[in-house]
């Protein structure tokens, strides 16, 4: 190996090791090595071994049979010796040298043990390396295994886990051709959108999907706050995040043609930039957040140096157009999915009670629908009870839905209530959004916000421009405006 081979390929683990850093936060443990700062690596580092692996967030024994234990929160690079012995690489500071857990070898759990990456796109089995296809692994995904002959996955294949979500009991793990794994990646490949008319995006909808046969079908869980993709009209669902995709059968498959986003989905976490003193600061929904692992934060947040492109400023319209179409009695349209596409609603403010307290103004209304409902035909005229309370002293306006009700009774199933924040607007629509969002929040993605007009002619106009981003791109099905509703 030349100097300049060995050169790059130091850069490249330490490359792959700073990502893993920012990825993966150790949480804190007393008497643990931590690995994440200040590692150092020689030029007597040799070429990189089939037995590397990556140490994430492991206890280190001083004997097989256990002895004084250290937590390496990693990732670390290390060599995997016998009897689980495991060590770092000549030349690295600070040195690790000591046996992971039996346990931990024999069944890989998340994000913990040892860990590689994808570093090409491979099928997923479950119960063994002829099972049912659950998925696949794309380049770069960080995921832990058990090493060669230690699991029952034969020659040929690895046993691996960190597979999403932690919700599924035991966790979710599945087989994969050994060779499509090691420690070190590169040539990582784009994300490609999929065409809408072979698939379609939903957020909130799909939680649940099953794989096997129809008579000894399992379930596999998804996250309930990440984008999920339909393909087959409905019938099948994929969910895919850091490089792992997960596929089942959908059996809602109705949801093809009904809301991509519905009222179930309002609690996760919208991304917004908010401002610390001089410092923006970039707030990102966690993904992982509803696993269930009540150590995870719902939200990301990191510093930056501008609100990221395509973001629009949070700026109460002006003027007040939402608060004159209540105190008027006049109509509000947003877009809803049918089973013959897209369609602009129509609802119309009746029965409007102005009170004012101070500099805050507060509107009470009814929001009658005009015509039949989308699943709700057969129940006549219904409304929201709403409170608008006008924006001021700084603050957005915000419209309360309390739940929906026909003929003085309940029309769900829950009592489901919402604040809609109205963050921005032009002359004809506001942008609305219900899901948690930081009060002092200076920027949003209008991609997760819900479009609401004020003439049937400009919703229109939107519907057209909707249906043909949809079958450009499935995934705009989510970022188009639709309005959340519920699956009755």
């Amino acid at each position: 190996m030349t100097r300049m081979d060995f050169r790059s390929r130091v850069v490249l683990s330490l490359m792959v090791l700073c990502a893993a850093c920012k990825r993966h936060e150790a949480p804190s443990v007393d008497a643990k090595v931590d690995i994440k700062d200040g590692t150092k690596i020689d030029a007597s580092i040799l070429s990189l071994l089939a037995d590397e692996y990556w140490l994430l967030e492991t206890p280190v024994s001083t004997r097989p049979d256990g002895g004084t234990s250290k937590l390496v929160a990693g990732p670390a690079l290390v060599v995997l010796g016998d009897d689980g012995l495991v060590e770092t690489p000549v030349g690295s500071y600070p040195p690790i040298k000591g046996y992971v857990p039996e346990a931990i070898l024999r069944k890989p759990e998340l994000l913990r043990g040892l860990m590689r990456y994808a570093v090409r796109t491979a099928e997923l089995h479950a119960e063994s390396p002829s099972g049912p296809v659950i998925g696949r692994l794309h380049p770069g995904a960080f995921v832990s295994v058990s090493p060669k002959g230690v699991s029952d996955a034969g020659a040929g294949f690895a046993l691996v886990g960190s597979l999403l979500p932690s919700r599924d009991k035991p966790p979710l793990v599945a087989y994969v051709e050994e060779d499509s794994l090691r420690s070190t990646m590169s040539n990582v490949e784009p994300e490609r959108p999929i065409p809408g008319r072979e698939a379609r995006a939903t957020f909130g909808v799909v939680s649940t999907v099953w794989y096997g046969g129809s008579a000894k079908a399992k379930p596999l869980s998804f996250l309930r706050c990440h984008e999920v993709l339909l393909r087959n009209e409905g019938a099948e669902a994929t969910q895919r995040l850091d490089g792992v995709e997960l596929t089942g059968k959908n059996e809602y498959a109705f949801v093809w043609t009904a809301s991509p986003v519905i009222h179930n989905s309002l609690v996760c976490p919208a991304h917004a930039v908010t401002r610390r003193g001089a410092e923006l600061v970039l707030v990102d929904p966690n993904p992982r957040w509803d696993q269930g692992d009540p150590a995870e934060s719902a939200v990301v947040q990191r510093v930056v140096h501008e609100i990221p492109a395509g973001y629009v400023r949070v700026a109460p319209p002006e003027p007040e157009r939402l608060a004159s179409t209540i105190e008027r009695g006049a109509s509000l349209y947003w877009l809803v999915a049918t089973e013959k596409g897209p369609r602009c609603d129509t609802w119309r403010f009746e029965f409007v009670r102005k009170r004012s307290e101070g500099d805050v103004t507060t509107l009470e209304a009814r929001l009658v629908h005009r015509g039949p409902v989308e699943h709700l035909d057969e129940m006549g005229r219904v409304h929201y009870p709403v409170t608008y309370r006008v924006a001021s002293g700084g603050r957005p306006a915000f419209l309360h839905f309390d739940t929906l009700t026909s003929g003085g009774h309940l029309a769900m199933k829950c009592v489901c209530e919402y604040d809609y924040r109205i963050l921005s607007g032009q002359a004809d629509e506001v942008l609305a959004l219900a899901r948690p969002f930081p009060d002092d929040a200076v920027a949003f993605d209008p991609g997760e916000a819900e479009r609401w007009f004020f003439t049937k002619k400009a919703c229109d106009a939107h519907r057209e421009n909707a249906v043909k981003a949809i079958e450009l791109d499935g995934h705009q099905t989510t970022r188009v405006g639709f309005h959340a509703t519920e699956l009755l």
